[in-house]
């Protein structure tokens, strides 16, 4: 998958208060490591056919009650996928994900310092087979950043 840059809208920190943002998404795109995609109250994110987000840095949806953040498809986007080991967070406050096939997916060897879903909404999300889809996916294993494992030594499960 070819990975494209937004450089404008991902790969922005932005401090201090800005308006509502619109944004469409097409294809894959990537947060990269030493970026955090911010997005203010009432922002809305439309994901085209297929789209999606790897994010190997950081999320901060900052919605509230009156004007949540709203992430959205009609047309069966992908959604997030959390990848990588990074100190940043994943803070989502005031979201509603609409339509995506799996709105949030954890790589298995992800790691994130600080991950916090308040107030996040899960509406028709799924695929469009009529198939059950996990509306946030944690894979397995769940390593710490000290944990290595050679594939001779994986082990059969894993206790929380």
């Amino acid at each position: 998958m070819t990975r494209h840059f937004l450089p404008l809208l991902l790969a922005v920190l932005v401090t201090g208060t800005i308006s509502a943002q619109e944004f469409r998404v097409d294809g894959h795109h990537l947060v990269d490591v030493d970026s955090v995609w911010v997005l203010p109250a009432g922002s809305n994110v439309y994901f085209n056919s297929k789209a999606s987000v790897e994010v190997l840095g950081g999320l901060k949806f900052e919605g509230t009650a009156g004007a949540p953040v709203t992430i959205y498809s009609d047309e069966g986007a992908i959604g997030f996928l959390i990848n990588g080991i990074n100190p940043s967070s994943i803070e989502l406050n005031y979201v509603n994900f609409i339509g995506l096939v799996a709105p949030i997916r954890m790589d298995p060897y992800w790691y994130r310092s600080k991950v916090a879903f308040n107030h996040v909404n899960f509406r028709k999300n799924g695929n469009s087979s009529g198939a059950a889809s996990p509306i946030v996916s944690i894979s397995e294993p769940y390593p710490t950043r000290s944990t290595v494992w050679r594939r001779s030594k994986l082990p059969q499960s894993i206790s929380c």
